[in-house]
């Protein structure tokens, strides 16, 4: 019977809760901030309702003018809920306080690592994150998988210069792609979350040069640009730049040049061209001349010819 009524006690203790929100918040209201605080212990695990529990112990703490730890109590607060609020009474200050705490574990709930960029298949993977803007975390830590059947590899980034910065032995992932989360530390000790195992981030891992991720060494097709070179098979048509290919000039590619002294007698216009247009005018002018013969009229016919510049 002892061992009974000893068992039922030590499941009471077990049970009690190790702070009164309530309570705490009936001395808070009557400014009693010393006893609010003992009525809430020294920290909220276990109780029933820690998302207000760390609300009052940061109204508390910013009353009795403890600004940074009040500051760390809403950090945990809204850890445990992002989308928890101070209520509709909470003093402008209060409310200035609490504005900046959100916006920096928003902040941190999407922190991203960098694409992973390997010297070889065989290199070490170097992570990165770009430090967040409202806050400076002691740590940051990533966990990344190749393969999530795997399981995740822990390794811890350290700030050095301007990037959070670790290194992990990996194998490169089939597809590129590999899953990640990262869990910030901040000084109060507060940890919060950017993605999880059960819900990760993706992040793609490439390989310098033709690897993965798409980037392909583009310097043989570079080669294709040799195709210049296929532009001497323009010399075949005669019709390269005079100033690009010599020989079209002593007829040595392309057409043949007719007899003369090899020198064009037109500003750009080759000597084929030219003799082209005279033989055309020629043959006109025997026409003309044929034609006025057939005709039968009297008298004189005159044609005048000049050849001027083209």
């Amino acid at each position: 019977m002892m061992t009974g009524i000893l068992s039922t006690l030590l499941v009471l203790l077990v049970a009690a809760p190790g702070n009164d929100v309530s309570r705490a918040m009936r001395l808070y209201e009557k400014a009693r901030y010393e006893e609010a605080l003992k009525a809430l212990g020294q920290t909220c695990q276990g109780a029933q309702h820690p998302v207000d529990c760390e609300r009052l112990r940061g109204f508390i703490l910013m009353a009795v003018g403890q600004d940074d730890n009040a500051r760390a109590a809403f950090e945990r607060m809204l850890a445990l809920d992002p989308a928890s609020s101070l209520g509709p009474d909470a003093s402008p200050k209060l409310r200035e306080l609490f504005s900046g705490v959100r916006q920096q574990i928003d902040e941190l709930s999407n922190l991203e690592l960098e694409p992973v960029d390997l010297e070889s298949r065989g290199a070490m993977w170097v992570l990165r994150v770009a430090p967040p803007s409202h806050s400076q975390p002691s740590l940051i830590s990533a966990f990344v998988a190749v393969d999530r059947d795997t399981g995740f590899e822990q390794v811890d980034l350290v700030l050095e210069g301007n990037r959070y910065v670790g290194s992990l032995d990996l194998e490169v992932p089939a597809k590129g792609i590999a899953s990640y989360y990262l869990v910030s530390t901040l000084p109060s000790g507060v940890k919060v979350s950017s993605g999880g195992e059960a819900d990760p981030n993706k992040v793609s891992v490439t390989v310098g040069s033709g690897g993965l991720g798409g980037r392909k060494d583009s310097g043989d097709s570079g080669d294709s640009g040799d195709s210049g070179d296929s532009g001497d098979s323009g010399d075949s048509g005669g019709y390269t730049d005079d100033d690009d290919d010599g020989a079209s000039e002593d007829g040595g590619d392309g057409f043949d040049a007719p007899p003369g002294d090899g020198k064009d007698d037109s500003d750009g216009l080759p000597q084929w061209a030219i003799w082209s247009m005279v033989g055309g005018g020629a043959a006109v002018l025997i026409t003309v001349i044929a034609v006025a013969l057939s005709s039968g009229s009297s008298g004189d016919i005159q044609v005048n010819v000049a050849f001027g510049d083209q």
